[in-house]
């Protein structure tokens, strides 16, 4: 199936204020009044989304937004607008070893990009790898738990839409994980909770060069400083959407490029419209290319492996 020439991005950058959200110190669960405010802001979100003329594809939403118990409804609004949701989620709840995972959530609609799903409504976890300090150190002290990591990099192929790269905040940062992307996607998309805002900016910008695709950043309006960026030559084009402003709560859809960057991806060469790719990506490229020839003519022995901390849940 052909790779279509654009997809729709829709960022809803809601304004969770974590200094509220997380105050009780005997539980690790977002608090009740900004729950509800959570719940408002994305009902608000998807309202503006269905009144839009053009239907996006995928909506984002930032790190730590959405109740674990409004997973369920988020869904259903996936369903109704027949687009790709990726948001992040309310820690999960405590273990009997006291470890907590921060994680998000990939939900695909049981219509989408115009076909239908054999299994209905999909909902996947995935997990952060990496806390950022000032997360972990909380996560410690104040509730005496332990952040649970999961070292699993995650690629969605999603057929005519290009394949997709997701990763929680501070895993941007990741070298090896930018490496294990390098070749494989045409879009990265991150979910952020992140005050260092022109930081995180030269990361994102780092990394859409690093790697040679479209990264969005979808950051919380806490702190505003969402952005979309892909690897253009006219520096004055390659920021496709970036809002600015901390406490504001944002619903943008902007339009990222797959065919043409993939042809880019695949041919190299001098462009008038892309940047040139970075040194060795054609190595990579070629080089994945072998091993997966080389995996699919030799057989190699059955190991039993501990399963993926990802479930799914059909509807």
């Amino acid at each position: 199936m052909p790779l279509r020439e654009t997809i729709r991005v829709a960022v809803i950058q809601t304004t969770l204020d974590n200094a509220c959200a997380w105050n009780d110190p005997t539980r690790l669960k977002i608090s009740i009044a900004e729950e509800n405010r959570a719940i408002s802001e994305i009902g608000r979100g998807f309202t503006d989304l269905h009144q839009n003329q053009l239907a996006p594809d995928i909506v984002l939403l930032p790190e730590l937004a959405v109740p674990r118990g409004y997973v369920d409804e988020l869904a259903r609004l996936a369903n109704s607008l027949g687009a790709l949701v990726i948001a992040g989620v309310d820690y999960s709840p405590p273990t009997r070893l006291k470890s907590v995972m921060n994680e998000g959530i990939v939900i695909v609609p049981r219509y989408w990009g115009g076909r239908r799903s054999a299994f209905g409504t999909t909902v996947r976890y995935f997990a952060k790898t990496y806390p950022a300090e000032r997360e972990r150190e909380a996560i410690e002290n104040q509730y005496n738990l332990r952040f649970k990591g999961v070292p699993t990099v995650w690629v969605l192929n999603s057929n005519q839409l290009g394949r997709i790269g997701v990763c929680i905040c501070y895993d941007l940062l990741d070298l090896c994980r930018l490496a294990m992307y390098r070749g494989h996607i045409q879009h990265l998309m991150v979910l952020a909770y992140n005050e260092d805002l022109l930081s995180f900016q030269h990361v994102a910008e780092a990394a859409m060069r690093t790697i040679y695709c479209n990264v969005v950043v979808c950051n919380t309006g806490k702190y505003g400083g969402s952005l979309a960026i892909a690897p253009l030559h006219d520096p004055n084009r390659r920021i496709l959407y970036q809002q600015m402003g901390a406490g504001l709560f944002d619903c943008q859809v902007f339009e990222l490029s797959v065919q043409g960057l993939a042809v880019k991806q695949a041919s190299g060469g001098r462009d008038p419209v892309w940047k040139s790719l970075p040194p060795g990506y054609m190595a990579s490229v070629d080089l994945r290319r072998v091993n997966t020839v080389i995996r699919s003519r030799v057989k190699e022995p059955k190991i039993a492996r501990k399963r993926s901390v990802a479930t799914v849940k059909e509807r």
